[in-house]
């Protein structure tokens, strides 16, 4: 109930009556549909988009994609969502995927500015360790916050690097900062890459966990799984974080270069480049877009 998308029909079907039969369906993307029996229309069924991450419900309340019923037949049901429905999922994921990456950005950044706070209190001049429980409970809280902010960066981050590609395709930029931009993107998709696979590995190891019979044991097994689960996402979130810069400065120059000629840049935005894959590194530094160029590039980690 809390994430449905759109506070419609579907929402008022869930709250006043008992369903027997509702279906979780795959959307496109990080997409996830729910479809459930209309009531009083046997023949019709509801479908409702979940909320994706990073977006509350009075940011996304003006732009949520209505709720619609189809015929509760495979082919026609099929045929409604793609012409009723994604379209306008898609057309409010653009609309707030930029202000859900800098929420996400700016999260992890204050995130590790407490986690570098902690680190420079819990060590001695000399760099011993003065509290071992003290410094492990504060990777632990900068870790979960940054898995918070990575499940926003994997829902809308790919959309948005893809858009990013095909702006700076037709942006004209000089090549040294067009090289430099293009390599960030690259690295930003790699991070999600390996943002991807840490949440898919351990949704498939603490599954089981969440939906056995809990009793102290299982509470336990499945804190600890959390902690290695946010444990194996840092990295992706901090390289993420590292080169976020990149996608704000390709915005500012193409709304720049927008107000100055309009005609130029449309046509530009009208080539299309997909996104790069690959496997990035963080430094835990802000980086910003002078100096991107110069990064090294991404190792894999295994």
């Amino acid at each position: 109930m809390e994430r449905l998308w759109d506070e419609g029909q579907a929402a008022y079907a869930v709250e006043e009556f008992v369903h027997e039969r509702a279906a979780l369906l795959a959307g496109p993307g990080e997409a996830l549909l729910v479809a459930l029996p209309r009531p009083v229309h046997a023949r019709q069924i509801l479908i409702a988009i979940l909320r994706p991450p990073g977006i509350t419900r009075s940011e996304g309340r003006a732009a949520a994609p209505r709720d619609i019923a189809v015929p509760a037949v495979a082919a026609r049901a099929a045929a409604a969502i793609r012409r009723r429905l994604l379209p306008r999922y898609v057309d409010a994921l653009v609309a707030l995927r930029g202000p859900a990456l800098l929420h996400a950005y700016t999260a992890t950044q204050h995130a590790l500015d407490r986690w570098n706070d902690a680190v420079d209190l819990l060590f001695d001049d000399d760099g011993r360790l003065l509290n071992r429980r003290a410094l492990d409970e504060q990777r632990a809280r900068r870790d979960a916050d940054a898995w918070s902010a990575l499940e926003t960066v994997l829902a809308h981050g790919p959309g948005a690097i893809h858009q990013a590609h095909t702006d700076l395709a037709g942006l004209g930029l000089p090549a040294a900062t067009a090289s430099g931009l293009s390599h960030s993107l690259w690295i930003l998709a790699g991070a999600i890459s390996e943002g991807t696979h840490a949440r898919d590995t351990w949704d498939k190891i603490l599954a089981p966990l969440a939906n056995a019979p809990r009793d102290p044991e299982q509470e336990a097994r499945f804190a600890a799984g959390l902690l290695l689960r946010h444990a194996a996402g840092w990295p992706a979130m901090e390289t993420f974080a590292s080169h976020y810069p990149a996608l704000t400065a390709i915005e500012s120059i193409k709304q720049t270069l927008t107000a100055g000629n309009p005609r130029s840049t449309a046509a530009g935005a009208r080539r299309n480049a997909a996104p790069s894959t690959g496997t990035g590194t963080g430094t835990g530094r802000r980086t910003g877009p002078a100096s991107l160029a110069s990064q090294e590039p991404p190792r894999h980690r295994s």
